[in-house]
């Protein structure tokens, strides 16, 4: 009886060791898994912070150039020549007026 006793602990044990191997590999798998989703989408995202850095980059130097192009604009049309009075936007062309403004303006 006590050998019979011995011998069904014993296999309970076994069965419990087994169960907490299998357990093991799951979770382990598992752990694999999820630590390769995490390398992807923080790649993913490195690649978003990228392209938005490069956007921006761009978008700055766009700015830059505007800015660039409006301090190197021809003076010369920014008075009137009768009048004196100054216009509000810089052109690019000597004599240019802006005929909308103008307009807006004699209303």
């Amino acid at each position: 009886v006590l050998k019979q006793s011995l011998q069904m602990q014993a296999n309970s044990v076994e069965e419990k060791d087994l169960a907490a191997s299998e357990l093991i590999t799951s979770l382990e798998e598992r752990v694999e898994t999820l630590e390769m989703d995490l390398e992807r989408e923080t790649r993913r995202a490195k690649e978003k912070v990228e392209e938005s850095i490069h956007d921006f980059s761009d978008k700055i130097c766009a700015f830059e150039e505007v800015m660039k192009d409006k301090e190197q604009a021809v003076h010369f049309g920014a008075r009137c020549l009768s009048c004196n009075r100054a216009f509000d936007d810089v052109v690019k062309t000597s004599g240019s007026v802006n005929l909308p403004a103008e307009k807006r303006r004699a209303q």
